[in-house]
């Protein structure tokens, strides 16, 4: 392989058998007089794929809100989808 190291990372989660709700805080750019823009996603696949619906979800409804930085990917708990929580059909 002509001195190539070639590197595999499995960056998935494994699957949780009951979903998970997170919350997930954005600091947004250009600054905002809030602190951020929340958002409840409810997931089988755990704390990195919670981080990417919230920002998909946030980059399509509000484009002219750029993400600075990420403040917060908080576990809620295990349970079932609430009110307005992001989910991803595909999982279910």
């Amino acid at each position: 392989m002509n001195g190539e190291t070639r590197v595999t990372v499995d960056a998935q989660e494994p699957a949780e058998t009951d979903p998970t709700r997170f919350s997930v805080i954005f600091r947004l750019f250009p600054p905002a007089d809030r602190v951020g823009r929340r958002y409840f996603v409810c997931t089988l696949l755990g704390e990195r794929k919670a981080l990417v619906m919230a920002s998909a979800f946030h980059e399509r409804d509000h484009p002219g809100e750029h993400i600075y930085d990420v403040i917060e990917v908080r576990s809620l708990g295990q349970g079932s989808p609430e009110g307005n929580d992001l989910v991803d059909r595909m999982e279910w």
